[in-house]
C-alpha cells in the first residue's frame, strides 16, 4: 500500500474544497486530507497534523494566504506550499512567490494543479536530500577537524593537501608551512629509506599499510607516530589522493619502555632479594657458629692453654663480624625509614682521622698494607660543625670496604679543600672494579660477587649506607675505580660555619677526695649484662650497687648518698633510663650519670645527653674504654672527700 500524502487545505467554501481535493486525486495520488478555514485551526493543525503539503486559498474570512504562508515559513519551513485562488491578479501572485509560495493556482485552472503538486513533493524531496548530504557533510567535517588523531590527506604523489588542527597542534607546523610539501618534512635522519620505499609500493599498489615512524617536530623535538595510510579511489577505480590517520605514540612507548625497566628492576630486585636473604643466614650464622663452637672449646680440658688463646681470639673476631653485620642491618633499617636525625657538633678532624687510623692498624697490619693520612700540607688543624657520629659511621664504611678488597699494597685516607667545602677521600691499590660496576655499586645488598662463591664475606650494605649518611649530611658520594688497580671514594660536605653546636655537656674531672672505694649504681634489667659489668667493676675496685629498672634507680640514688656515679640501661622494665635520668638530675644535679645502651644511633646519643647523661656507651660495653671513662670522671688520684648531694657534674 502506497504512503498516503498529508495534505492541510486551506479553504472557507466546502464546495472549493472538494474540487480541489478531486483534482489531486484524478493523478493517482493518495492522500489524507484535513480542511481548515480559521486562523486558530490552520495552526493547530500545522503543530499536531503536520502535513507533508499546504494548499491555501488566499481570501479568507479571518485571514488570507499570505498570512497562512507566513506562518508556514515560521512554524513549517520545510513544507511545500501552493496558493489556489480565485483571485487572478499578478501583483498577489508575484508577492506570494517572492515570500516563498511554490506555486500559484487560479480555481479557473485547476488541471494544472496536479502537476505543481507533484513538482512541489519533488522540490520538498530534493531539499532534504540535500540537507541530509549537508549534515553529513558537516558531520564529517567536525569529525575530522576534532580528531584527536592527526590527519592528513595527500595527493598521487604525496603532496600535502589538507591536515587537521590536531597536525599543526602536534608537529608544530601552521597550515600554510605545510600544504604543498611532502611527509619528508617531519622525517627523521635516522629514518630508513626502504622502509619508505616499502610504504609507497603498498599504497600505490591499493593496499592500506600501517607501521610507526619516528619523526620529528617544527621545534626539533622528536616523537613517535603509529600511521595507518589509505588510497582513496575515484569511480574509475584510479587512486587519487592518500588519507593518514597518524596517533602519536610517544607516551605509550614511553610508558612501554618504563614498563620493561620496572619489570627488569623487580627481577633484579628478587635476585638481590634472595641473594640478600641468604646472605643474612650466612652472615649471622657463621660467626655464631665459631663462637658457639670454640666457646665450648674453652672448657674443654683436653685443649692446651695456647689451643684456648687460639680459640679466644676466634671467638672475638667471630663476635666482631656479628656485631658489624647487625649494626649494618640496623642502619640501613633507621635510613631507610627516615629515623636518622642530624645533630651538629664543632670538633677537630685531624683527631678524628688519627682515630681511625688507630681502629684499623691492625685489620691492615694483619694483610701488611700500608694505611696512610692524607691532608693538605700547609692546613692546620681543621674543625667541622658536622655530626660527628654519622662522619665517622661514613669514614668506618668505607675504610673498612677498602681494607677488605686490598690484597696488597696501601690504604690512604684524608680530606681537602674545595670551593663546594671539604672532599674526603679514601684509596686504595685493590682489586678495583669495571666501569659498568660502579654504576651500581651503591644499591642496597650489592657486592661485586653475589655468588655462594664469593671470596668477601659482608652484607653487601656498607656502601649503601655510606651514601645514605652524605645524603643526610647534604653531601655527595663518588667512586672512580679500575680492575686490578684500586678505587677511590671521595664525598664531599658542604661547610657552614654559621651551623649552631649541639654539643654533649663537658666532663668535668670530681671533686677530690673519694673514699677507698667508690660506689658505682648499675640501672640494668639484664642479668648477663649486669654480671658482665659487675665483674670489671668489682676487678677494678668499685663497690658496685644494681637497680633492675629506672624507678628503683632513682629510689637508690634518694637513699643512698654513697653513691658516686650510675651507669644507666636506657630500656629498662617500669621506668626507662631517660626519664631515671632526668628525675636524678632534678635533686641530684651534679651526679655524674653514663648512658650504657644497645640503641647506637645519633639521635639516641643526644637524646641521652638531653636527659642529663654525661657520656653514651654503647653496648658491647668495651671493658677498657669503660674502666677509663670512669676513672676521667671520678678522678680517683685526688684526697678531698666527696660532700653529700654535691656529686661531681659532668
Amino acid at each position: 500500500m502506497a504512503t498516503q500524502i498529508k495534505v492541510l487545505l486551506v479553504e472557507d467554501l466546502p464546495s472549493d474544497a472538494l474540487l480541489v481535493l478531486r483534482e489531486i486525486k484524478k493523478n493517482n495520488i493518495e492522500i489524507l486530507s484535513h480542511v481548515v478555514d480559521s486562523l486558530e485551526e490552520y495552526v493547530a493543525e500545522l503543530r499536531e497534523f503536520q502535513p507533508d503539503i499546504i494548499l491555501s486559498d488566499y481570501n479568507l474570512p479571518a485571514f488570507n494566504g499570505m498570512k497562512a504562508l507566513c506562518l508556514r515559513k515560521e512554524m513549517a519551513p520545510h513544507t511545500p506550499f501552493i496558493l489556489v485562488t480565485g483571485t487572478n491578479n499578478e501583483e498577489t501572485a508575484v508577492e506570494c512567490m517572492k515570500a516563498g509560495a511554490d506555486d500559484y493556482i487560479i480555481k479557473e485552472n485547476l488541471k494544472r494543479l496536479g502537476q505543481a503538486f507533484m513538482a512541489a513533493l519533488e522540490k520538498k524531496a530534493l531539499a532534504q536530500s540535500n540537507r541530509n548530504a549537508l549534515e553529513k557533510l558537516s558531520i564529517l567535517s567536525r569529525a575530522v577537524e576534532q580528531n584527536p588523531a592527526l590527519i592528513v590527506i595527500t595527493n598521487r604523489v604525496g603532496e600535502i593537501e589538507y591536515v587537521n588542527p590536531r597536525f599543526t597542534e602536534i608537529t608544530g607546523y601552521t597550515l600554510d608551512e605545510i600544504i604543498g610539501r611532502t611527509s619528508r618534512i617531519l622525517r627523521t635522519d635516522s629514518q630508513n629509506r626502504e622502509l619508505s620505499q616499502s610504504v609507497w609500493e603498498t599504497l600505490l599498489a591499493g593496499k592500506e599499510w600501517n607501521g610507526e615512524f619516528y619523526n620529528k617536530k617544527k621545534n626539533g623535538e622528536h616523537y613517535w607516530e603509529n600511521t595507518h595510510i589509505s588510497p582513496l579511489l575515484n569511480e574509475a577505480g584510479e587512486i587519487t589522493h592518500f588519507v593518514g590517520i597518524i596517533e602519536d605514540i610517544t607516551e605509550k612507548r614511553q610508558m612501554l619502555h618504563d614498563m620493561i625497566i620496572a619489570k627488569e628492576k623487580a627481577e633484579a630486585a628478587d635476585k638481590l632479594k634472595s641473594a640478600f636473604i641468604n646472605n643474612i643466614s650466612h652472615e649471622v650464622r657463621t660467626p655464631l657458629n665459631g663462637i658457639l663452637g670454640f666457646t665450648e672449646m674453652l672448657v674443654n680440658s683436653e685443649y692446651s692453654n695456647e689451643n684456648k688463646a687460639a680459640f679466644m681470639d676466634i671467638i672475638k673476631k667471630s663476635s666482631a663480624r656479628l656485631l658489624n653485620t647487625i649494626t649494618g642491618y640496623m642502619d640501613i633499617s633507621m635510613l631507610v625509614s627516615g629515623n636518622v636525625e642530624v645533630h651538629n657538633s664543632r670538633f677537630s678532624i685531624s683527631t678524628m682521622l688519627e682515630e681511625l687510623k688507630d681502629e684499623f692498624r691492625d685489620a691492615c697490619a694483619e694483610k701488611n698494607l700500608e694505611l696512610h693520612i692524607q691532608k693538605p700540607l700547609s692546613a692546620s688543624d681543621l674543625e667541622l660543625n658536622v655530626d660527628r657520629e654519622l662522619l665517622r659511621k661514613i669514614w668506618v664504611q668505607l675504610l673498612g670496604n677498602a681494607v677488605k678488597y686490598t690484597p696488597s699494597g696501601s690504604v690512604s685516607f684524608g680530606y681537602r679543600k674545595e670551593k663546594e667545602g671539604v672532599a674526603f677521600f679514601i684509596s686504595d691499590t685493590g682489586i678495583g672494579m669495571a666501569q659498568e660496576e660502579t654504576r651500581y655499586v651503591f644499591d642496597y645488598f650489592r657486592q661485586g660477587d653475589d655468588s655462594q662463591t664469593r671470596a668477601f664475606d659482608g652484607s653487601g650494605l656498607g656502601l649503601s649506607i655510606a651514601r645514605e649518611l652524605v645524603k643526610l649530611l647534604k653531601g655527595s658520594l663518588t667512586v672512580e675505580s679500575e680492575i686490578n688497580v684500586g678505587s677511590t671514594f671521595t664525598f664531599t660536605l658542604p661547610v657552614d660555619e654559621n651551623e649552631a653546636d649541639v654539643q654533649k655537656p663537658a666532663l668535668r674531672i670530681g671533686q677530690p677526695g673519694w673514699k677507698s672505694k667508690p660506689v658505682i649504681l648499675v640501672a640494668e634489667d639484664d642479668d648477663f649484662n649486669f654480671k658482665y659489668l659487675d665483674i670489671i667493676l668489682k676487678k677494678a675496685g668499685y663497690y658496685v650497687l644494681r637497680a633492675v629498672n629506672g624507678l628503683e634507680a632513682v629510689d637508690f640514688c634518694h637513699s643512698n648518698e654513697e653513691i658516686n656515679l650510675v651507669l644507666m640501661d636506657m630500656k629498662m622494665p617500669v621506668m626507662g633510663g631517660l626519664e631515671a635520668t632526668s628525675r636524678i638530675k632534678g635533686f641530684l644535679p651534679g651526679m655524674p650519670i653514663v648512658a650504657v645502651t644497645a640503641y647506637v644511633s645519633s639521635n639516641d646519643e643526644n637524646e641521652a645527653y638531653r636527659a642529663g647523661c654525661c657520656h653514651f656507651l654503647s653496648k658491647p660495653v668495651n671493658k677498657t674504654k669503660l674502666i677509663d671513662l670512669i676513672e676521667t670522671i671520678l678522678g680517683e688520684n685526688t684526697q678531698v672527700p666527696l660532700i653529700p648531694g654535691e656529686a661531681v657534674s659532668c
